[in-house]
């Protein structure tokens, strides 16, 4: 029979278990991210209460994926997917590169807005998955935008840029 720290060392290489733990790291960042933005202002809720929210709510969802997952064994997490892992935090400075431009390693990029950033994201994280179709994923970055702009832009006012280069905004 195996002992109890052998036990608790099995747990801790489970993915369900890293999955929580991950959960936790990305609000905890998300937190302390959102940390200087309003709760509150006098005209009501402010820019940090959404993300603050949000952030919350998927630490307390990490703490109980951990706490689930250490009372019963799952499959070992195995190897980091080390390509799929660069291929998406690629896709993420991408997005925030190419949004509101900016100058990186001595280029400089105009700033696109979400017309551009939003596909480019979404094609170049689709790739970490080995069997994307390139056709499916341009379809699905299409509509996302499109999403993404009506939501954001539209329906909740927030100022992001959608086209700057093309009207202005």
């Amino acid at each position: 029979m195996a002992s109890g720290s052998q036990r608790a060392g099995a747990k801790l290489r489970d993915r369900e278990v890293w999955a929580g733990i991950a959960l936790i790291a990305v609000g905890a960042i998300a937190l302390f991210g959102a940390s200087d933005l309003p709760f509150m202002t006098r005209q009501g809720v402010g820019a940090g209460l959404l993300p603050r929210v949000v952030a919350g709510f998927i630490v307390v969802l990490g703490v109980i994926q951990v706490a689930i997952s250490l009372r019963a064994s799952g499959p070992d997490a195995g190897g980091w997917a080390w390509r799929e892992i660069l291929i998406v935090l690629g896709a993420v400075v991408l997005f925030g590169l190419a949004i509101r431009g900016g100058a990186v390693a001595g280029v400089t990029v105009p700033p696109l807005g979400l017309v551009v950033a939003g596909p480019l994201a979404v094609i170049v994280a689709g790739f970490a998955d080995r069997g994307a179709r390139p056709g499916e994923l341009v379809v699905f970055a299409a509509i996302i935008s499109a999403v993404c702009i009506g939501v954001f832009r539209f329906a909740l006012g927030i100022p992001v840029p959608v086209a700057p280069w093309l009207i202005g905004y």
